[in-house]
């Protein structure tokens, strides 16, 4: 193949999907880019008649909208950003911006501890706070049949949705995410979050 066939075959390809699914029916994709929060991901934005839900970027949260209609408008962070200093590491990172509002009691059972998220790849990284066994075994048994709250606070692992830390040390390492990713499959591509320089 001449470098000209090439050229004009790679023309031809077809783009890479904006997101690794499709989308919810009553949605569409849409790439939303925030360079003042440091973040790029695809979003849905989806009109289901009596509800419209959408996404946009604060100053420190890329944030989840829920319209009713006729209702006043629900937002909620899913993915915020936080800095990392230059002489700390994701344990001392994520330490600083959590355990500063737990207890006493919740910064000596709790821990940072790394976390498997298949889709990360091998130069990205995850973490969780997780309670040990004595302080699990409490938060278990003071909420009985209902599901605990999560037990080392609300950037902490939850029981009944996916959260964690998240760092990209080649696209930046300066930046890192925490991510609510949700009890299902979330509106936004939580495997394709780009941090920005």
């Amino acid at each position: 193949m001449t470098a000209l066939a090439a050229c004009a075959a790679l023309a031809a390809a077809p783009p890479p999907p904006l997101a690794s699914r499709p989308p919810e029916k009553g949605c569409a994709w849409r790439l939303l880019s925030s360079p003042a929060l440091g973040l790029e991901v695809p979003v849905q934005r989806c009109d289901f008649g009596f509800r419209v839900i959408d996404f946009g970027a604060g100053k420190t949260s890329l944030y989840q909208s829920m319209t009713d209609t006729g209702k006043k408008e629900d937002v909620f962070p899913v993915v915020s950003m936080f800095e990392k200093k230059a002489d700390e590491g994701p344990d001392e990172a994520i330490r600083r911006v959590a355990f500063k509002k737990l207890s006493r009691y919740q910064r000596k059972h709790c821990s940072v501890v790394a976390k498997h998220v298949p889709h990360l790849g091998l130069s990205k990284s995850a973490f969780t706070i997780s309670p040990d066994e004595e302080y699990a075994a409490k938060a278990a048994a003071k909420a009985g049949t209902d599901v605990p709250p999560p037990p080392c606070g609300d950037l902490g692992e939850s029981a009944d949705s996916l959260t964690y830390f998240e760092f990209h040390a080649l696209e930046n390492p300066r930046r890192f995410a925490f991510v609510w990713a949700g009890q299902d499959t979330p509106l936004f591509d939580e495997t394709r979050l780009k941090f920005l320089p």
